[in-house]
């Protein structure tokens, strides 16, 4: 299958049960194996070992892999018009612009403050206090909030750009928030 996006920034991915006994049949008919946990370990390894050789003129280590990354793509070969797709500047690189558009997050990471934690240059209290303040923002409407909608790890500077949704009709960045708002403010 031929990379598609990085998915590892959305979540929760939703997957329909059917289409995760395809994908377990799909990695097992790939790699040969009778067993998932075989299969996904073979082409696990295979893969690091390709990115390895691949990469190693430009001091590139390896490609990990993440079953959050070859779901989606297995799903977008498969079953792409059974799941909505926002995908930001994909339409750069040949996908179709219906799936490039944006779309609010509905959760966040907040991988910064995990590493930090990891470190122990964060306690893990202060890691508690700074995900109850990004659910305290959702809940009393403020105009912070608008980090979390545009980036997976509800970092200023990572938030999904505003010309990466021109080409969308109604699903462009800065009326999708300011419709969002109104609402919030219409409803008080």
């Amino acid at each position: 299958m031929d990379w598609i996006a990085e998915f590892m920034d959305s979540f929760p991915v939703m997957v329909r049960p059917a289409h995760l006994v395809e994908f377990r049949k799909f990695m097992q008919a790939v790699v040969g194996e009778g067993e998932f946990e075989a299969a996904y370990q073979k082409y696990r390894s295979n893969l690091e070992y390709d990115a390895l050789l691949r990469g190693r003129h430009t001091w590139y280590l390896a490609e990990g892999e993440c079953p959050y990354s070859s779901l989606p793509t297995f799903l977008y070969h498969y079953y792409r018009h059974e799941y909505f797709w926002s995908m930001e500047d994909g339409h750069l690189f040949g996908l179709p612009p219906e799936d490039c558009c944006l779309a609010f997050r509905i959760s966040s990471h907040l991988s910064r403050q995990k590493s930090l934690v990891r470190n122990k240059s964060l306690s893990e209290e202060e890691y508690v206090r700074a995900a109850r303040n990004l659910m305290r923002l959702g809940r009393e409407r403020r105009p912070s909030l608008r980090v979390a909608l545009l980036s997976a790890t509800f970092q200023a500077d990572a938030t999904w750009k505003e010309a990466s949704s021109l080409h969308c009709r109604h699903r462009h960045r800065q009326t999708m928030l300011d419709v969002y708002f109104k609402r919030w403010h219409a409803r008080e």
